[in-house]
């Protein structure tokens, strides 16, 4: 990844999305895990919000409860600075949008109090 790069971007830019669903596709499946980490350690010198888009809720289009490993990983979001996350397909195509909606709501006013 090109810091200095993505630095120069995001002064140009309201907010910067990170799309693992597309990321997945062009780096692979150890790629989009480390180039995640490398931008989460990263973001914070950006000069714009940062978004986790992609399948972090995933469980919860079938289920009304998300896996621990969503629940861990949503807090990590939360600790480690995103200053929020997208939820698509979770609402879009979801059978509980209004549980999803409702759980993720939650879930960040009780982590961050």
């Amino acid at each position: 990844m090109d810091l200095e790069r993505l630095k120069a971007i995001s002064s140009q830019c309201n907010e910067i999305w990170i799309c693992r669903g597309d990321m997945g596709v062009q780096l692979g499946f150890v790629g989009m895990a480390k180039f995640v980490r490398e931008y989460t350690t990263f973001m914070k010198q950006l000069n714009c919000p940062s978004i986790m888009a992609g399948e972090v809720m995933e469980h919860l289009c079938d289920n009304t409860i998300p896996t621990r490993s969503e629940i861990c990983y949503l807090g990590n979001l939360i600790a480690d600075g995103y200053n929020g996350i997208v939820l698509s397909d979770e609402t879009v195509f979801g059978k509980y949008p209004q549980q999803t909606m409702d759980f993720c709501y939650d879930f960040v006013q009780q982590y961050l109090n």
